[in-house]
């Protein structure tokens, strides 16, 4: 039985909903990976999302192997104003059976359920990608497999009123709850608007296929600029004579997300 969404429903008020997963979806490129590290800085430090809405301070769990922690990762948190003690890195995992190191999966749920109740107040967890965090059983082309990994995940989420973000490819749209022929448009329309240059600039671009969640669908336009590498959100998009560069934002798995039972 649903019921009503309040403001302590949201990490990002009418745009990132707690409680369940989220998929950022675009291609190489497009700004993903250092999209989470901005939202992350956010949630670390409490400052303001870029429509100025009050952001959840919390805890952040990083899941990913992208980038070099020291050299890329931490500077480019830095950069954005995170609270570095309130992010925590975390990439291998101990096998209690044969006491080895290695690297954490989606599948180990229960180790990453660990960390959230020892760090505690954790609002946020990211997988960027999530190509590099399914078992290797697990075919990340077949949506029924990933179903079966991303379940007990979703699961946590809700039992911990956290978000999950997670970073796929536009050719996975099917992963993120659209049908194929959802994801055969869009992936049309994103090679016609491909952008010219390695500079164009670049859209968040909120959606959701359930209208219950009220999501805020209008585009937020931003640059990546400075070394180390940052997020600059700008209020209207440049004139150009090609489109920006487009990464969506959405929920998954969000039949379940706002259960009275939770």
């Amino acid at each position: 039985m649903s019921r009503t969404i309040t403001e302590s429903d949201w990490l990002w008020s009418r745009r990132i909903p707690r409680g369940g997963l989220i998929y950022m979806i675009g291609e190489c490129g497009s700004g993903k990976s250092i999209l989470t590290l901005d939202i992350a800085a956010r949630v670390s430090s409490g400052r303001p999302w870029p429509d100025g809405a009050r952001c959840l301070t919390g805890q952040v769990l990083l899941l990913t192997r992208e980038d070099d922690l020291g050299s890329v990762i931490r500077p480019r948190l830095e950069a954005m104003g995170a609270n570095i003690h309130a992010i925590t890195l975390i990439q291998d995992v101990i096998c209690c059976q044969t006491n080895e190191q290695r690297g954490i999966t989606l599948a180990d749920t229960d180790a990453i359920e660990r960390a959230v109740r020892t760090i505690g107040d954790v609002r946020l967890v990211v997988v960027d990608p999530i190509y590099h965090f399914v078992p290797p059983d697990v075919d990340v082309h077949t949506a029924h497999d990933l179903g079966d990994v991303l379940k007990p995940i979703d699961s946590l989420a809700k039992r911990h009123k956290l978000t999950v973000l997670i970073t796929c490819y536009m050719p996975h749209f099917s992963m993120a709850g659209w049908s194929l022929a959802e994801c055969n448009l869009n992936r049309v329309n994103q090679r016609e608007r491909r952008p010219r240059g390695a500079n164009a600039q670049r859209h968040l671009f909120f959606m959701s296929r359930y209208r219950h969640l009220l999501i805020d669908e209008s585009p937020l336009f931003f640059n990546i600029v400075g070394d180390p590498a940052r997020i600059e959100w700008v209020n209207r998009p440049r004139r150009t004579t090609s489109w920006p560069r487009q990464t969506y934002l959405g929920p998954a798995w969000s039949e379940g997300l706002f259960d009275s039972g939770d």
